[in-house]
């Protein structure tokens, strides 16, 4: 991983991002490895079935935008365009879909939209706290899975 150079506005849009992506990750029982202002690094779960993870991977790449939105930016980073397509196509395989991508999307992004209003707090204090660790001890912001894990459970969400 890289250095990035980024203003100010674009370290807070980057975090809100990241949040949003653990967020949903974290309520759908991923495993969170790390988290950087550029990229959190999930997992799921092993005995997850295909056709869940790529509902649930499509929910999480779209959190990440939803999160931005949510937040108020009229900015996006547009980094996830490439993962959400290529979830949607895989939802395509497994179900045989024929809806058009927009409306795959807009399910999905309806989902996520509501996983994060519900753990807005939560999505707010993991975000302020990435963009804390970027600002004073970390190049790249960073956060491990337990100290999302204990973020979380300050904000009281109830998983499950």
């Amino acid at each position: 991983m890289h250095m990035y150079s980024l203003t100010e506005d674009e370290e807070k849009i980057r975090s809100i991002h990241e949040a949003g992506h653990a967020i949903a990750a974290w309520i759908f029982g991923w495993r969170i490895g790390e988290m950087y202002i550029a990229d959190t690094d999930i997992s799921p779960p092993a005995d997850i079935n295909p056709a869940l993870f790529a509902w649930q991977r499509l929910v999480i790449e779209l959190a990440g935008p939803a999160s931005e939105r949510l937040s108020g930016s009229s900015h996006s980073t547009g980094i996830d365009r490439a993962r959400i397509i290529g979830a949607v196509s895989e939802l395509r395989d497994l179900y045989g879909w024929l809806q058009p991508d927009n409306v795959i999307i807009g399910r999905a992004e309806a989902e996520a939209d509501q996983l994060l209003i519900e753990h807005d707090g939560a999505r707010n204090a993991v975000a302020a706290e990435l963009l804390r660790q970027r600002r004073n001890q970390c190049s790249l912001g960073c956060l491990t899975g337990d100290e999302i894990r204990d973020i979380i459970a300050r904000e009281s969400i109830t998983i499950g």
